[in-house]
Parts: C-alpha cells; structure tokens; sequence
C-alpha cells in the first residue's frame, strides 16, 4: 500500500541527524547569539540611559539663565497686557507723586519720552520683581497708541546682569528697559 505525503515526511527527515560536531557547532553558533544580542540590548540601554543623563543635565543647567532683564520683561509683558484701571488720572507727575505717597522714589520726566511727544494720562501702584513700582500710562501723539511707562528703583541684583538698555518683545508686547538717574525705566507696547 502506498503511504501519503503526511506518512513520507516525518520519515523522510527522521533519517537526517546531525554528527556531534555539527551539534557542537550549532550550539556555538546559538550561544554567539545570545550573547550579541544581550551586548546589543546593553548598549542600546546605555544610550537610553545617557541620552535621558544629557536632557536632565541640560534642563538643569539652562532652566536658570534667563537673565534678570528677561524675567522683568516677562512681568512687564503681563502687567502691560492686563490693562489695569488707574488710580489716579492726571497729565502732572507731580500730582502722581503726591497721590501715590507710598514709594520711596522719586518720579522723574524721561528724557527718552519729552512731553511733547507723549501726553501722561494716569498712573497706578503696581510691583516689579516683588518691588513697589509705579505704571503710567502714556499716549503717543504721533500715532494715538497708549503705552505703558514703568518706574521703580533700580534693582542691586541688575548690576552686571547684561546691558542696558535693553529691548526685547514678549508675547507680542514690545518691552524696552534702561536706567535713568538711579530708576529702572520700562517701556511696554503693543
């Protein structure tokens, strides 16, 4: 009787067997394996591993470098884009300073902004850096456009902190700083 192809292979590959050396080799060959692979998962661990090491020690290093100038613009920005209600409004300084008694500076005329071009509507108390500042509001008779004019006394941690003046923009907000006799001054503008 003639045997089906389901009976002829298992007989057929049973009559193949390996020697003890192609046993010995096989096994070798199986072990080499294993160890490239577990040498492989080990290195691609490691490079997980260091490149985690690199972003948490980058975080680390650059989370603090913003500079002071930054970090009051950033407040500035903010305070500018609130749109605060005035506590006194007023086209003299001398009257702001009256009313808002609790500084301890005095306001000053930025030579930066003559009152030819620039008309002072009001001013409020308002804090810079955790500072008692005073915001002003200004209009800019060239163009109609309000901005806001900060004063507070110029900060110790300022000193050597980059230069001044210094110009940057903040979530859309134009932000320039500089120093003018003994106050740190604040320009904010959409």
């Amino acid at each position: 009787m003639k045997k089906t192809l389901k009976e002829n292979i298992p007989e057929h590959y049973q009559r193949f067997e390996l020697s003890p050396t192609q046993l010995d080799k096989l096994d070798q060959l199986q072990r080499n394996r294993k160890g490239r692979e577990r040498s492989q998962l080990w290195f691609k661990f490691s490079f997980a591993a260091m490149a985690v090491s690199v972003l948490l020690l980058s975080l680390f290093l650059f989370r603090g470098t913003e500079s002071i100038a930054e970090k009051i613009a950033e407040e500035i920005a903010y305070n500018h884009n609130k749109n605060m209600q005035l506590e006194i409004k007023t086209a003299s300084i001398d009257d702001i300073q009256n009313f808002l008694s609790k500084i301890d500076f005095t306001l000053i005329q930025s030579k930066h902004l003559p009152s030819e071009h620039w008309e002072l509507m009001g001013a409020r108390y308002c804090s810079i850096q955790g500072k008692l500042a005073v915001l002003m509001k200004l209009k800019n008779q060239s163009d109609g456009k309000t901005q806001t004019l900060y004063q507070v006394t110029y900060p110790e941690d300022f000193k050597n902190n980059g230069p001044m003046p210094f110009e940057t923009y903040v979530n859309g907000v134009q932000v320039k700083l500089w120093r003018e006799k003994g106050l740190l001054l604040a320009l904010a503008g959409s």
